[in-house]
């Protein structure tokens, strides 16, 4: 039993022969995996013993089918750990891609570097989710091509969101990024018939890269492209709006007129922003002591800015005055830096204004501790004026109503019939403040003793009230006529929707009840119409239409909740009522349906590229200046088109990626179990083995690509090891089957 050669398996390293007093010989390795003999089905040197004390009898059961399939259990069983790690990376094969795709998704979302994808996912495997480690797709191509995958499956469900309507607006315009690149950034509004409701998206980003600078036919080549990618149709391209640049306005060479040769219904729209800013800033051009102001503003917040020395002297005052024993969080609260004033942001002007109103004494104060500095100097003489003084408190009485209507105008939800009942409650506003003196008594009252301002030695006499109160009347009078000039114009062809306002429609025994809305059809016919054959004939169905359709909005006018009730106005009310009865009404009033989306569907503010713009300097920065422009569209798409991350939207974007990257080109997938032809030909383990071992080495690389963890490394060394072991003759009788059991044959 000693005997080397008898009683030892080199294939295990296993000593196998075992003798029991006054039983007989056993067969360990049979004992532990329960082996018979195939012939006869006994359970000899298993749970019987052997009898047969003799070398023969040793010799003949090794080379027997029974002690042979023990061997191979014993092998099997030794790399089952690795066998059941290729299982559960088959059977979680998509779920590591879907919850990949989720990383990336909120990496993209929230705006991270690409880089950090890595780092994350070994970060979520760390807190639990183990089956991530199977995901092998970390090369930087594969990386990148997820990411494009992402925004490409964003944009596909816009552009099949914009199909299905008849019309839609673009708003453009340019920003340059960190790499000194200009581009262009596009954004459309349509109206969701899904949703019932207008919205404005993303559409896409174009670089411009002309030698000659940024004229408009590139402009307008850009644009197009941007359109053909998402399968857009020119002719359904019904208004442009962008701000008043050459480049965008120009009559003859301009991108709106360049698109009217492609579309001559196209409607051209400056932006209700840019408008507002504008008329401010005319106002400000026409009154010099107003100009002074702005520029004193300015001045100020670049003497703190510039300088950590004066900025810590400004907070000591602060802090000072306040006399109070704060902790570090009630500071922050407390203290307040100088903000900057600048045109070319809308709300920045009202900004400054309330952290100078706020703040001046501590202005003052800091100002005279630094008087041996001419620039501090200068300003004390300035700040300390009672006429500037008013100006800011007048200011702060303004420019919180042009603050308001400002922010309407940036409004998501905002069209044409918003415009005008805004601008008239500004103007009414304007018009109350212009006549009262409520600023000046607020003024008064702080720079008595023992007030706010008593402590900083300004007094008011009856020549500075009514310098004060003149600048004022001056500066509303001046701000009225501005804006009533800058928006005279603004909406033109758009102006004629609204006859659609059930508040204006008159009685039905009115004798203005007949020709109401008429010239506006005429109009509108004028416009669109201008191109047709039948040009008469389809002028004299919208009429039609529209006399039929005033008697629906009598009905519409009283089934209407109260305007208190309404999250927009009548008017919007009713367009977007006709556009939801579309099925109803579109065969009743089917230009009047066309017009009600071309009304909704017009953007009036290029609020949303600037937005775009923010989005742009935050994704490419100057760690990431190279990005190229595909990454940077789908990037964009993501961080503004894309829903939340924790929500059913984002499961279905997540899905339709994965699916989408898939089907992309052929990916390597790890078998559920051996091939046919294997199992047919009746393949030895070791051959088994070894197929599994190219399935997994196909697996782990993509291409060439090496192994990308040195776990799955000693894992496969391991397996190699074992391979190694089943090269031994383990092949029994030529009528013996392959040595694996169905149940074998099944992990495989």
């Amino acid at each position: 039993m000693a005997e080397r050669s008898l009683s030892y398996d080199a294939g295990t390293g296993l000593w196998w022969l075992c003798y029991q007093e006054k039983s007989g010989m056993y067969c360990l390795l049979c004992c532990k995996h329960d082996t018979i003999n195939t012939r006869n089905k006994s359970k000899v040197w298993n749970d019987q013993p052997s009898m047969r004390l003799r070398k023969v009898a040793i010799t003949d059961h090794s080379t027997t089918e029974q002690h042979k399939n023990a061997v191979k259990a014993e092998l099997l069983q030794r790399i089952s750990c690795f066998h059941e790690q290729l299982t559960e990376k088959c059977e979680t094969s998509e779920t590591v891609i879907e919850k990949t795709f989720t990383a990336i998704y909120w990496l993209a979302k929230q705006e991270i570097s690409n880089e950090k994808l890595l780092p994350l996912i070994d970060l979520i495997e760390y807190l639990g989710v183990k089956e991530l480690k199977f995901f092998e797709y970390r090369s930087r191509p594969s990386i990148r091509e997820m990411f494009l995958t992402i925004g490409q499956t964003i944009r596909e469900l816009l552009s099949a969101r914009l199909r299905k309507g008849n019309a839609y607006g673009i708003l453009a315009d340019e920003a340059c990024d960190i790499s000194v690149v200009e581009q262009l950034i596009v954004f459309v509004k349509y109206f969701d018939h899904c949703k019932g409701t207008a919205k404005t998206e993303f559409l896409g980003i174009k670089p411009l890269r002309d030698p000659q600078g940024v004229t408009a036919e590139a402009v307008t080549k850009k644009l197009v492209e941007v359109l053909e990618k998402c399968e857009l149709s020119v002719e359904n391209l019904k208004s442009f709006v962008s701000d008043r640049a050459s480049v965008m306005t120009g009559k003859t060479n301009g991108v709106a007129a360049r698109l009217k040769h492609l579309n001559k219904f196209i409607v051209n729209f400056h932006c209700i922003c840019h408008k507002l800013a504008l008329a401010c800033g005319d106002s400000g051009d026409q009154i010099n002591y107003i100009k002074d102001v702005e520029t004193t503003l300015t001045s100020i917040w670049k003497f703190f800015q510039y300088s950590p020395k004066r900025t810590n002297i400004f907070v000591s005052i602060q802090m000072q005055l306040s006399k109070l024993n704060l902790s570090d969080q009630g500071k922050k609260a407390l203290v307040t830096k100088i903000q900057k004033a600048c045109r070319t942001r809308w709300l920045s002007l009202h900004q400054s204004v309330i952290s100078v109103h706020k703040n001046f004494e501590a202005l003052l104060q800091t100002f005279q501790f630094l008087e041996k500095d001419p620039l501090a100097l200068g300003l004390y003489k300035k700040a300390k004026s009672p006429k500037f003084i008013g100006a800011v408190y007048m200011f702060t009485r303004v420019l919180p109503m042009l603050t308001e209507l400002s922010k309407t105008f940036q409004s998501s939800t905002l069209n044409f019939g918003r415009v005008k009942p805004a601008l008239d409650y500004t103007q009414t506003q304007l018009t109350s403040q212009k006549d009262s003196h409520q600023f000046l008594d607020d003024l008064e009252r702080d720079l008595n003793e023992g007030r706010r301002l008593g402590r900083v030695g300004i007094t008011l006499s009856d020549q500075d009230k009514r310098v004060i109160l003149a600048l004022n009347e001056k500066y509303i009078s001046a701000l009225k006529q501005n804006i009533e000039q800058r928006f005279d114009d603004c909406l033109n062809v758009f102006s004629c929707f609204h006859v659609f306002n059930p508040m204006d429609l008159p009685n039905r025994d009115s004798p203005e009840f007949k020709d109401y809305g008429i010239a506006s059809m005429k109009v509108l016919a004028n416009h669109y119409y201008q191109d047709s054959t039948c040009r008469e004939q389809e002028t004299d169905e919208l009429l039609s239409e529209w006399n039929k359709f005033k008697f629906d909005m009598l009905k519409w006018k009283s089934e209407m909740p109260d305007t208190s009730d309404l999250q927009n106005t009548p008017l919007e009310w009713t367009l977007q009522r006709l556009l939801r009865m579309k099925t109803e009404f579109g065969y009743f009033f089917p230009k009047l349906v066309d017009f009600a989306e071309i009304s909704m569907s017009a953007p009036v503010t290029n609020a949303w590229p600037e937005r775009g713009a923010s989005a742009l300097k935050r994704l490419k920065t100057r760690f990431r200046s190279r990005l190229n422009s595909d990454l940077l569209n789908a990037l964009m798409q993501i961080t503004l088109n894309g829903p939340p991350v924790q929500s059913p939207k984002a499961e279905e974007v997540i899905q339709s990626s994965v699916k989408t990257w898939l089907s992309i080109k052929k990916r390597r997938k790890l078998p559920t179990h051996m091939s046919g032809q294997n199992q047919s030909q009746g393949a030895s383990v070791s051959e088994q083995v070894q197929a599994v071992t190219m399935v997994d080495q196909e697996v782990q690389c993509t291409g060439n690509e090496e192994l990308t963890t040195a776990t799955e490394a000693e894992e496969l060394q391991e397996l190699h090891a074992a391979t190694d072991a089943f090269s031994l003759d383990l092949v029994g009788d030529s009528d013996s089957d392959s040595g694996l059991d169905s149940e074998d044959e099944a992990e495989y």
